[in-house]
This record gives C-alpha cells, structure tokens and sequence, in this order.
C-alpha cells in the first residue's frame, strides 16, 4: 500500500507568502489591489462559488450556509456603504461617518433609501420595498454582523435564534444577485446624476 501524503506544516510556510512556483500546484495567484469594488465584488463571488460548488459536492451543504450567509450579508453592506458615501460625498443626505463605522444593515439601508429616493423620487417603489424586504431578512437574522460569523455571542448566549430550519442557498444566490444588480445600478444612476463626478 503506497503512503499517503499529509499537508503538514513545514518551516518556511507563509500563509501570504510568495507564489507558488508555475505549475507546482496550478497557478491561483490573486494580486492583492485593495479597492471597494474588489471588496463588493469579492465577497458576493465568494459566496456565489461556493453555492456552485455545493451543487457538484456529495457532501451535506448545512454548514456551508454560515459562510454563504456571512459572505451575501458583508457583500451587501459593503454595496449599501458605498451608496451612502457616494450620497454623503455629493450632498444629498447628511454626513453618515458614525453610520459607516456601523455593521447595521437597517439604519445602513434607510440612508440608502432616502438617497435612491432624493434622486428617484417615484418610479422605483415596488423595486425598493422588494430590496428593502431582503435586506431587512438579512438584518433580522443577524443585526450585528456577527450571527453568521459565530454560533454564540460574548456573553455565551446563541445567536440565529430565529434562523429558518432549511434555507434553499441556490435561491439565496439569486436573491442576493438580485438586490445587487439594484443596489449596483442605483450607485451608477445616482453617480451619473452628481454634478461633482467627472
């Protein structure tokens, strides 16, 4: 019987180190460029591989729903900041720099709703009150950003108390691609419409 190699910690492994020689494991190298679109982007697409890759997976996808969750709810977060500062920055809502510092997603999306709504003022209704239901699932279930990220909060009491029993993560998927896609073509609209931009 032939010996099985172990991925063992050897001396010299960096966690961030250099790349890996061409070829030696097939190349994954990810340049390092720190930007807000990199940030929404990454985690939307992290989330969204890892739901494809539950499909071709024969193991059980129930502890996969934890990072999934996480993944969706940072991803749209980090969507409704933006649109707040965007609003901040061109003066169509108050200064919000204690709001941004915050992992609130209903006090996050009621900035971003008057500014989608100083901008659009009727048209987009049924739209709104359809993003505004997701995101307010998103924070029921976890208000402080942390119910998906730990199964307990700092004092020792459960968090997700109120989770569903089952949650379908392909149509998790497509309702967060949904929200996206508007939170995504509000900023470009309401970007669009400020004097200031270039």
């Amino acid at each position: 019987m032939a010996d099985l190699e172990y991925n063992w910690p050897k001396r010299g492994d960096r966690a961030f180190g250099p790349r890996v020689p061409s070829g030696a494991q097939g190349d994954l190298d990810a340049f390092v460029l720190p930007s807000e679109g990199a940030y929404v982007a990454g985690f939307q697409r992290a989330a969204d591989m890892i739901v494809m890759g539950a499909r071709n997976d024969d193991l059980n996808p129930d502890d996969l729903f934890f990072p999934v969750a996480y993944l969706y709810r940072h991803h749209l977060e980090l969507m409704l900041k933006e649109l707040v500062r965007l609003g901040a920055g061109m003066g169509a809502i108050g200064e919000c720099e204690a709001l941004l510092g915050e992992h609130n997603l209903h006090r996050l999306w009621n900035k971003a709703k008057e500014l989608i709504r100083s901008v659009w003022p009727g048209p987009v209704g049924d739209d709104i009150k359809a993003v505004e239901r997701v995101i307010l699932e998103f924070h029921r279930l976890d208000p402080s950003g942390q119910a998906f990220r730990y199964c307990r909060d700092k004092h020792g009491s459960p968090l997700l108390v109120s989770a569903p029993s089952r949650v379908d993560l392909r149509a998790l998927a497509s309702t967060v691609d949904a929200v996206s896609r508007f939170l995504d073509a509000a900023y470009a609209g309401i970007d669009a419409c400020d004097p200031g931009s270039p």
